[in-house]
């Protein structure tokens, strides 16, 4: 009897020990819970009221031949189409280019300056260079923009970007905020001259294959191929590049020609050629085995500028593989024969 007490005595103090562990599990759940609650409720950002932020410019581009002591205006459109008003200030800044690729570097420096950057100034009589004004939201403002070339300029090329720079825009609120501000331009290429331009001092710079294999002027069968056509120029005006890239089989036979884009080429730079139908110059189809002859010729007022090479296609990657099975397979009958 005493012992089937005991026994109940001992079941009663597990039971409530378990319901205790029970409590306590929970009680430690429910405090974590809460934690993640508040945490959650201290660290997520309020709603953000996103605006949207566009600005662009008409035209993008201006190429201009004056004589020097003339003036000629130019309308620029810039259109506002985000949600909300945007505060630009325009400026005109030289530029310069930096590759063969067509990019440039804008100078902000104020201090390396000439006097041509004087040439430019606004028509508009709400509107200067340099001075910011407002563009509603949706709408869009014009900007007359006037180059006056003094009489004694001196006659070469002078590049240009009207840029319109925004002050910074809030695009959202609460604990997270966010400003944009970024910088959009027209370039100028303004050439002052006297008399017609006519092309001069342009060569080829570069023609080879954008890649070889192993050797040079040497492809592989299964590799595409594909050209790298650079273009001189070391006069004193920009000319638009005209010309392509013939290439002929074996037989003198013509496989494939190329024309470049007409991009234009800055004075005292040089420019990579762009292909129309395939812009890194790259044949649709990859060639068979055999010798290949790839011409490139620039056209250049009333002459032609040319450079041409030879090039071979081989299956080079396969012999290699099948000569490397060979050479495993002879010296895998060598090692049966030993053995044996």
């Amino acid at each position: 009897m005493i012992n089937y007490q005991l026994s109940i005595f001992k079941n009663i103090v597990i039971a409530s020990d378990r319901r205790k562990r029970g409590n306590l599990v929970r009680d430690c759940f429910t405090a974590f819970a809460m934690t993640m609650f508040i945490a959650i409720f201290l660290v997520t950002p309020a709603p953000v009221a996103a605006q949207s932020f566009s600005l662009s410019i008409y035209p993008p581009l201006l190429q201009v031949l004056i004589k020097p002591g003339k003036t000629i205006t130019q309308v620029y459109k810039i259109a506002n189409d985000s949600e909300k008003d945007i505060e630009v200030v325009p400026r005109v800044v030289p530029f310069e280019p930096v590759d063969n690729q067509g990019n440039i570097n804008l100078i902000l420096n104020k201090s390396v300056y000439d006097k041509s950057v004087n040439w430019f100034s606004l028509q508009n009589s709400d509107k200067q260079l340099s001075l910011p004004f407002t563009i509603p939201a949706g709408k869009t403002e014009e900007m007359v923009l006037k180059i006056q070339v003094p009489a004694d300029a001196t006659q070469k090329d002078y590049y240009y970007s009207l840029i319109v720079k925004n002050n910074p825009v809030l695009l959202s609120q609460g604990l997270t905020r966010a400003r944009a501000s970024g910088i959009l331009g027209s370039n100028i290429l303004l050439s002052v001259s006297s008399t017609e331009l006519t092309p001069k001092d342009i060569v080829i710079d570069w023609f080879s294959l954008q890649k070889s294999f192993i050797l040079k002027n040497l492809v592989d069968s299964f590799d595409d191929v594909s050209f790298k056509a650079v273009a001189l120029n070391q006069s004193m005006h920009l000319f638009s590049m005209d010309g392509e890239i013939i290439v002929k089989d074996n037989t003198g036979k013509e496989i494939k020609k190329m024309a470049f884009l007409p991009t234009n080429v800055l004075a005292n730079s040089n420019r990579q050629a762009i292909c129309s139908d395939a812009p890194n110059c790259e044949l649709s189809k990859r060639l068979l085995f055999g010798r290949y002859q790839a011409i490139m010729t620039l056209k250049v007022a009333n002459e032609t500028i040319q450079s041409g090479f030879y090039f071979y296609v081989m299956p080079i990657r396969a012999t290699l593989i099948l000569l490397a099975m060979f050479g495993f397979g002879v010296l895998f009958v060598k090692f049966v024969k030993k053995v044996s």
